[in-house]
């Protein structure tokens, strides 16, 4: 199955980057306004060893804004969108497991 995966992003041109990305990659994604999705450990917010995703939603001079979008109810969902974290407390939570297994998608139009 993994290699079908990777035979089916080969034949589409996907590009793939075999390194974490660094914070100056993801603030220039955010500002050319790619779709940056990450897996984070949720451990530092809710005490829960869990590997989660979200989207990075915009930026300002301290912080990165991102999305979840598992909210825990409907009354939480407003509250699950441009969660501001500062830029150095996004190191810390990028990545899930001892490992520190680190993985984010970027999609960006085709030009």
């Amino acid at each position: 199955m993994h290699q079908d995966f990777c035979q089916q992003l080969a034949e589409q041109d996907v590009s793939m980057i075999d390194a974490p990305p660094s914070q100056a990659q993801l603030e220039e994604w955010v500002r050319k306004g790619a779709c940056v999705l990450l897996l984070i450990s949720t451990y530092r917010f809710d005490g829960k060893k869990e590997p989660h995703w979200i989207v990075l939603s915009g930026l300002s001079d301290k912080f990165f804004f991102f999305h979840d979008p598992h909210a825990e109810s409907e009354e939480h969902v407003s509250g699950s969108g441009y969660i501001p974290v500062g830029k150095a407390a996004l190191s810390q939570i990028i990545g899930f497991g001892k490992q520190k297994q680190i993985a984010c998608v970027v999609i960006t139009p085709r030009l």
